[in-house]
């Protein structure tokens, strides 16, 4: 049993989003029923309010939608003046500037109290064959009601707001490799609209003003009609007559088929005689994306009418078809639910399959036989990136002349570069130490604002005397640095998602940047282990274009100590100080791979995507690293050169094809810790690093 147990879990721990997230798939799809009963069904079941998702396009208005829930509210829901649309066209345009991450308003229109947006993360990357297609405008706007609107009190199962998923512009559907690209585009919509509602569960509802979504009502969400040659939606013929009246729609709000129109042979064709996807094949692309996108805890329950081809798709996707079935799903990425492993069946592997089933990790199973599993951190640490298929390499930066250490930015670069700084958990660039030397190089050199106060006339940098280094340092304000504030509110969002990137595409604020990205590997409130990205500006580069930006990350506290020519610490700040120096160099490998996990994301997800403005972000080619906590805040019992082979094993566990070329700085203990990379010793030579993953940190995965 611990045997089988330990392989399922191992099987999971390969998927970029683990099957053990999701339900069975009789969990997520509980209810088949006609649309006539849906109000009392909801109600019913646990007393849950609903949503009616509706599928949409480009114009982001309600077309032709009429639904009983709209009737009472005071929102206009079509025309020129479809205040739905005015939502929608807000808050998904917030969305686009920050993708992968939910944006929120609240629009005081009528009643509507909220509305949320999603836009996917670089959707391309996610498909299973490389193709020249595009899959922008991808979006889905989630409204609240509210309270007593949409048709019933939302308390006591009422729909208590409306799902707006659009697949953005659609290609036309001639052959099959088009019908792929709508099939995929079917399918990250739809993945796309449960993550925002599943968001929605975890992050905004909390009591009667804004309910949890208990079900997701499917009626009008099939995500694949193509647009006519003018750009604007086909018009179709009503819906069969076995449809209720209040639930009619037109093609435009149904992603994915071409049903009320002309059809032959079973697949059905818009006004203008193109073949699209037939409602059967969008509805099975559709489960499969809900089925991606779901979570165990969070995510709604799918109700489904017996109508359209919903109950065939069901009958199909509940009998485990796959996207393999078919050339049409081609460029469908397969969903984690999908997968399917069989085993022999007897008492052992039954019993392995129940434990996996039931469990998110190994710790949460409590059960002696399975203690030989690794612990939760290692584990989760494993699943979230693909093999290593690199080699990691490194060379030393040349010293300046007639000096031991080398510069941090180069005059004249011959590949985008990047620094690393150890900074400080303040997360300001500037002040002390290596910090503070960079942060004058970037402010002399960059013309950075970064908080050092200077003379009103000369311009020149003001200095104080530091008693303790009996010299005089330039004058820093840590508060007025912009990179602090920016640094902050990318760890507060990072913290409460570890081990996902998060980013930022335009809320900067005085920061010199054109792009900034961040990734935690735990929750704490301090950033200790966390990294930073930032794309420096075209004008505020230092001495080349080449010097595009800055890698910041806060190393483990080892002493309550402070940077040379800073304040000195307080005594409070001695309770962050990692006292035990097994956890102290498991800290820096953890850091480590931050570091190279969010450089190497940034390569292969946001290099040469083409801001608002046309610009390209380039892509991060030479990454130069220091030591880092191995000077002023080392743990007294741990060597510089053991801090440094922590960090190095930690760049090495991540180091893969999308990332940078390395270049360390000289120094003495990182030439010794380079060297017994060179020669494979990995965590098992010392006890000290006995918390340190060793297949983990020898990029055995």
């Amino acid at each position: 049993v611990a045997a089988n147990t330990a392989f399922l879990f191992g099987l999971q721990s390969g998927l970029l989003t683990p099957c053990f997230k999701l339900p069975t798939r009789q969990k997520l799809f509980t209810v088949l029923l006609n649309e006539a009963s849906r109000d009392k069904s909801s109600e019913d079941a646990t007393g849950s309010s609903y949503v009616l998702a509706v599928a949409g396009d480009g114009t982001l208005q309600l077309q032709g939608l009429e639904v009983a829930e709209l009737e009472n509210l005071k929102v206009t829901a079509g025309g020129e003046d479809c205040q739905f649309r005015q939502i929608h066209k807000q808050v998904i345009g917030k969305a686009r500037g920050n993708p992968g991450t939910q944006e929120s308003i609240a629009p005081g229109a009528g009643d509507i109290r909220l509305a949320m947006a999603l836009v996917p993360l670089e959707t391309q990357t996610k498909l299973r064959q490389t193709t020249n297609a595009t899959y922008d405008g991808i979006a889905a706007c989630l409204t609240i009601f509210v309270k007593h609107r949409g048709g019933a009190s939302q308390t006591k199962g009422g729909c208590c707001g409306l799902l707006y998923v659009t697949p953005g512009d659609l290609p036309d559907p001639v052959g099959t490799l088009n019908k792929g690209h709508i099939a995929a585009r079917t399918f990250l919509a739809a993945e796309n609209a449960m993550k925002l509602v599943s968001l929605y569960n975890k992050e905004k509802a909390y009591g009667d003003e804004s309910p949890r979504i208990g079900f997701l009502h499917a009626s009008h969400l099939i995500v694949a009609t193509p647009p006519a040659p003018s750009g604007r939606p086909v018009t179709t013929a009503p819906p069969p007559t076995e449809t209720p009246p209040a639930y009619t729609q037109s093609s435009s709000s149904r992603v994915g088929a071409g049903t009320g129109v002309s059809s032959e042979g079973g697949v059905a064709k818009t006004s203008t005689g193109r073949s699209a996807l037939r409602d059967e094949d969008a509805m099975l692309c559709t489960l499969w994306g809900l089925e991606a996108g779901a979570t165990r805890d969070e995510s709604p329950e799918i109700v489904l009418p017996q109508r359209n081809g919903f109950d065939t798709a069901y009958s199909k996707w509940k009998s485990g078809l796959t996207p393999s079935c078919s050339p049409i799903f081609a460029f469908v990425p397969l969903a984690p639910g999908v997968v399917h492993v069989e085993m022999p069946r007897d008492e052992s592997t039954e019993f392995a399959v129940q434990i996996e089933q039931n469990f998110h990790n190994p710790r949460e199973v409590g059960d002696d036989v399975l203690d030989i599993l690794v612990e939760e951190d290692k584990f989760l640490a494993r699943r979230d990136q693909n093999c290593v298929s690199r080699a990691f390499q490194a060379t030393f930066a040349k010293c300046i002349p007639d000096k031991p250490f080398a510069d941090s930015y180069e005059e004249e670069p011959e590949k985008n570069f990047v620094f690393l700084i150890p900074g400080d958990e303040q997360l300001f660039v500037g002040g002390g130490a290596l910090n503070g030397a960079v942060g004058l190089k970037l402010f002399k050199d960059g013309g950075q604002p970064l908080g050092f106060e200077v003379d009103a006339q000369s311009k020149k940098i003001l200095e104080r005397l530091d008693k303790n280094l009996g010299k005089n340092v330039p004058r820093f304000d840590e508060k007025k640095c912009p990179y602090a504030k920016l640094h902050r509110a990318l760890y507060d969002r990072a913290r409460l998602q570890p081990g996902d990137v998060v980013t930022e595409f335009a809320q900067f604020g005085e920061a010199p940047v054109i792009f900034a990205a961040c990734r935690s590997y735990k929750t704490d409130v301090h950033p200790f282990g966390a990294a930073f990205l930032t794309i420096f500006k075209g004008e505020n580069r230092p001495y080349s274009q080449k010097n595009i930006g800055l890698l910041y990350t806060v190393g483990a506290l080892g002493r309550n100590r402070r940077a040379a020519g800073e304040e000195l610490a307080s005594a409070a700040r001695a309770a962050l100080v990692v006292q035990d120096p097994r956890q102290f160099v498991k800290e820096i490998f953890l850091t480590g791979v931050n570091c190279m996990t969010l450089v190497t994301e940034y390569n292969k997800n946001y290099a040469h995507r083409r801001l608002e403005d046309g610009t390209a972000l380039p892509t991060v080619e030479v990454l130069r690293s220091p030591i880092v906590a191995g000077g002023t805040f080392m743990n007294p019992h741990v060597t510089a050169q053991q801090t440094a082979l922590s960090l190095l094993w930690g760049y090495q566990a991540r180091f893969a094809d999308d990332s940078p070329e390395m270049e360390l700085m000289p120094d003495p203990a990182m030439d010794a810790a380079y060297k017994e990379i060179q020669d494979n010793v990995g965590p098992e030579s010392d006890m000290l690093y006995q918390e340190i993953d060793q297949n983990l940190a020898v990029g055995a995965s």
